[in-house]
């Protein structure tokens, strides 16, 4: 192709991402563009061939190293699940894209936030606990570049661990600045209306059944909690799963299981209310600095409330309380495989969560 059809091609794929409201990463692949090819013409001028295929070697790998950096900052980002937090809908071993794109990357804060080179200033990103004070993190220098996309409502998230240093969690967003937000029974209410749990989302449910029963046996050859104080088995189940219980014969009864306030188990909303748990607390209304939906409000301090999937053995929002819009690193945006070892592994290439 003619230097001047290259050039019309590379205007072009520049210019594409600003379509999209991405205009950082256009001016951003435009200077890179140019600073590549000025070095390049340079060398030409000052070194001989044999130095010239040396240093054009020595480009390519840093070239090579420099876009790898950059696609890890502010496009996209692969992290392992590590815990059964979000299950079923992302399981324990899945690699899952983090899509930085799509809220807008952070700039950032130090050359610990940069890929691959924490090890140089390992203290300097020392995160607060949100529990005990929300609005602050530890970032002294904080800006947002524009997405393509707004934050919404049970959009799978994954955001810094508000405890554990250089940790990242995934959950299910909840809550957005302004909501007012209430768990009835382990039931969410937002704004009045119930939220419907996901399909593949999970909790503990108690199942009552006679114990010379059949399904007494099966339940205890597959280890099942059972709890001798209730004389019932604690199941953590989706609904369907639940619902499929309920229509055994040999089923008494099954209802979920509630956090009713044990000593230790009350969380964060406990410290709101001494009369409130896990499972029943609010209303609770979350304070507002936005109006339209957009996290890229760069002296915003929003925050939302998150839960994981599997409600009833995850660490969440009910745990260390609100996030702030800072800590929020991208959106899930596809589960590219799994290290899991069992028969879901081939199931879960190249698979979308919702």
């Amino acid at each position: 192709m003619p230097n001047k059809g290259k050039l019309v091609l590379i205007s072009a794929v520049s210019l594409l991402p600003s379509c999209f409201g991405l205009w950082w990463l256009s001016i951003g692949f435009i200077i890179y563009l140019s600073i590549h090819g000025i070095f390049y013409v340079y060398l030409k001028k000052i070194a001989s061939q044999k130095w010239l295929k040396i240093f054009r070697q020595i480009l390519m790998v840093l070239n090579v190293f420099m876009v790898a950096i950059l696609l890890r900052m502010f496009v996209f980002e692969i992290c392992r699940v590590p815990t059964a937090s979000m299950e079923n809908t992302v399981q324990t071993g899945d690699y899952i894209v983090v899509n930085k794109l799509a809220y807008g990357p952070v700039l950032p804060n130090g050359i610990s936030d940069v890929p691959w080179l924490q090890a140089l200033q390992p203290d300097s990103y020392a995160h607060k606990n949100t529990a005990t004070n929300p609005t602050l993190y530890s970032r002294s220098f904080y800006r947002r570049l524009t997405g393509y996309d707004n934050i919404q409502r049970m959009d799978i998230i994954i955001f810094d661990d508000p405890v554990r240093q250089n940790e990242l969690l995934v959950k299910r967003l909840i809550g957005l600045p302004g909501d007012t937000l209430q768990m009835i029974d382990g039931t969410v209410f937002v704004n009045g209306s119930k939220l419907q749990m996901p399909e593949t989302g999970k909790s503990f449910f108690r199942l009552f059944c006679r114990v010379e029963s059949k399904l007494f046996q099966e339940l205890q050859n597959q280890r099942k909690i059972w709890d001798k104080k209730r004389q019932c088995f604690l199941l953590n189940l989706t609904p369907v799963e639940a619902s499929t219980f309920q229509e055994l014969a040999e089923c008494d009864s099954i209802h979920p299981s509630i956090d009713a306030g044990d000593p230790g188990a009350k969380g964060w909303p406990g410290t709101l209310h001494p009369n409130w748990t896990r499972d029943n607390f609010g209303p609770i209304v979350i304070s507002e600095k936005q109006k339209n939906g957009k996290i890229n409000n760069n002296n915003s301090t929003d925050l939302y409330f998150v839960l994981g999937d599997n409600r009833s053995e995850s660490i969440d929002s009910r745990t260390f309380g609100l996030i702030p819009e800072k800590s929020i690193k991208g959106k899930a945006s596809a589960i590219l495989f799994s290290s899991a070892s069992d028969k879901s592994l081939f199931r879960r290439i190249i698979k979308i969560p919702h």
